[in-house]
């Protein structure tokens, strides 16, 4: 899983020197967190705008929106915060001892009840759903444990839309 953390980190921070243009001023930081093996990311956008990039592991952001649905009982793989002067947007993955179509329920209800166009994508046990509305974007993942079958892995990404 730490392989994950940090190839995962590793195309961020690709990514992030893209958009800022290489940061070739050095206005671009990196701070590892604690023993959780967390690290932050911070730079200028190629426009002059801030971008930051938080990643953890085994919990949720602190500022996590509460009304989003994590089911008790899911256990926290790792997470990732960006925040921009655009926005913010967040990306989770959690296990949880849910079928898929038990945790695709959970965000279809909550998809539903937020007003949100979705479309949904089945292929055998693996769900994908997205959610859309004026201000914000979801992307849902859902698919069964490879190494365990009583637990389904969710992949949740979601974020502000650009000019929202």
């Amino acid at each position: 899983m730490r392989k994950i953390v940090w190839f995962t980190g590793a195309t961020l921070l690709l990514l992030l020197l893209a958009a800022c243009g290489g940061s070739k001023d050095g206005d671009l930081k990196v701070s590892e967190g604690k023993e959780d093996g967390s690290f932050t990311m911070e730079a200028k956008d190629s426009g002059g705008g801030n971008v930051r990039i938080e990643t953890g592991k085994s919990k949720l952001p602190d500022d996590f929106p509460k009304e989003v649905p994590i089911p008790d009982g899911a256990e926290i793989d790792s997470s990732l915060k960006t925040t921009s002067d655009q926005g913010s947007g967040y990306v989770v993955s959690y296990k949880v001892k849910k079928s898929p179509e038990e945790c695709a329920d959970i965000y279809r209800d909550f998809l539903k009840s937020g007003g949100y166009q979705t479309s949904e994508l089945k292929s055998d046990n693996n769900i994908t759903l997205t959610g859309t509305s004026e201000t914000k974007s979801f992307f849902i993942g859902i698919i069964p444990d490879e190494e365990n079958a009583s637990l389904t892995t969710v992949t949740l990404t979601f974020g502000d839309n650009a000019g929202s």
